[in-house]
């Protein structure tokens, strides 16, 4: 699955893995929802398909109680996700380019949120 190739090439980032004090057991990386510190959110989206081709949208949200660290974690996902002119991110996704997003603070949690919208282009996969 799609989803899969892109949340392998996040967790097998060393730089990404520092930032997020993961462990083997801990990637730092959680689908929906979470209350930890030092993380990223996820959500995917398909908006369309032709059956020949798809297009998605990861929602991603990077949290920290360090507002230049939550920047740093958001820099480094851009850096491992984001496609460059025909550079394509694997044999099946076509694209990933940036499409907004935001900043959230979390007054309960102390976090920064980031938020990254990326649009992600690629083949369909039965």
């Amino acid at each position: 699955m799609i989803l899969d190739d892109i949340l392998q090439r996040l967790e097998d980032d060393t730089e990404l893995k520092s930032l997020l004090n993961s462990s083997s057991n801990n990637t730092g990386i959680y689908l929906n929802k979470t209350d930890k510190t030092d993380s990223i959110v996820y959500r995917f989206i398909n908006l369309t398909s032709d059956a020949i081709k798809e297009q998605n949208r990861l929602e991603i949200s990077c949290l920290s109680q360090d507002y230049l660290k939550v920047n740093a974690i958001l820099e480094r996902v851009k850096a491992i996700l984001l496609t460059v002119g025909d550079e394509q991110f694997n044999n099946d996704v076509l694209e990933i380019a940036l499409n907004g997003g935001g900043y959230l603070f979390d007054e309960d949690t102390k976090n920064h949120i980031v938020k990254a919208f990326f649009i992600v282009k690629n083949r369909y996969r039965r």
